[in-house]
């Protein structure tokens, strides 16, 4: 057992392998290890617990097995040079701000075992370019790729905390291609934060550039319709009302 905060801090700590009987790795054992580089998960380890790798901003590479369940709130937190982890079937859980800031992921598959990712789960990954979510009855989610002020600042130059910055921080949501199982898409796009999404391909379609904006064109028409069909519906109402009344007023006289 590694214990909580073991090696936390040890910023000239480059690597480390740890025993094959190694059962749990503790919180922020390895945060603020500025300088590790890589890191093989033993297999009897199920849990990565919350900050674990918190702030390991030189590691590059972290290899985990079949057998991992959790991975916990700000496991991978700031982890800027992480380029990509593949995350086995098996795997249940992603916590809150799991991966928060690893800037380099461009596409991350999700596992059709994970049951639940925890809010901002992948926020300010702005590399990001696709997930392959293979989970086929998708859960409830809350902006797990959304971008922070800061990050809006440091890209584009828009103060923090202002209004300028809301059309920044949910950007990502029409710039990602989401990529779901066959059949599912209705499913994703009747579901809490995954309808965010603009571009959702169900597997073996052909997201080009020119289904992207089919696809925004769609969504677009939609929306029109619902409007189109909210003023008929309340117009009708409103006639059904008015006619009730012309109807009913002079017998109320009458009374």
């Amino acid at each position: 057992e590694v214990g909580a905060g073991a090696f936390h801090g040890c910023s000239y700590l480059s690597s480390l392998e740890l025993p094959s009987a190694t059962t749990e790795i503790g919180k922020e054992a390895f945060h603020g290890c500025s300088r590790f580089r890589n890191f093989i998960v033993p297999e009897q380890v199920t849990v990565l617990n919350s900050s674990v790798f918190g702030k390991c901003e030189s590691m590059s590479e972290i290899k985990l097995h079949d057998g991992i369940k959790i991975i916990g709130d700000r496991a991978f937190y700031n982890c800027y040079y992480l380029e990509s982890i593949e995350l086995p079937e098996g795997l249940d859980s992603i916590g809150e701000e799991a991966f928060y800031g690893c800037d380099p992921f461009e596409e991350i598959t999700i596992p059709s075992t994970v049951t639940r990712i925890g809010s901002g789960a992948f926020n300010d990954c702005y590399m990001l370019q696709r997930i392959n979510s293979r989970i086929t009855h998708p859960m409830e989610v809350a902006g797990i790729v959304n971008l922070s002020d800061l990050l809006i600042y440091s890209l584009y130059g828009i103060a923090p905390n202002t209004t300028a910055c809301q059309p920044y921080r949910t950007k990502m949501y029409s710039e990602i291609i989401l990529t779901v199982p066959a059949g599912s898409k209705k499913l994703y796009r009747q579901t809490a934060g995954w309808s965010n999404f603009a571009n959702i391909a169900e597997e073996g379609d052909d997201m080009t550039e020119k289904n992207i904006m089919q696809e925004r064109n769609i969504r677009s028409v939609s929306a029109r319709q619902n409007v189109v069909r909210f003023f008929v519906k309340f117009f009708l109402y409103a006639f059904l009302i008015a006619m009730a009344v012309i109807v009913l007023f002079p017998f109320y006289w009458m009374i």
